[in-house]
């Protein structure tokens, strides 16, 4: 993980979100793209 001063070097944005997806099945993805923001939003309130 880069933290914010390698973000800003890199030129990587703050609000930026990386999706990595593999050959899985399409409700496999969205069950975890939904967990993934539930608890992005928990860490950012």
């Amino acid at each position: 993980m880069i933290g914010p001063e390698g973000r800003k070097r890199s030129g990587i944005p703050e609000g930026l979100v990386r999706v990595s997806a593999g050959i899985e099945s399409v409700e496999d993805l969205w069950a975890d793209l939904q967990q993934a923001l539930a608890r992005a939003v928990a860490v950012g309130a």
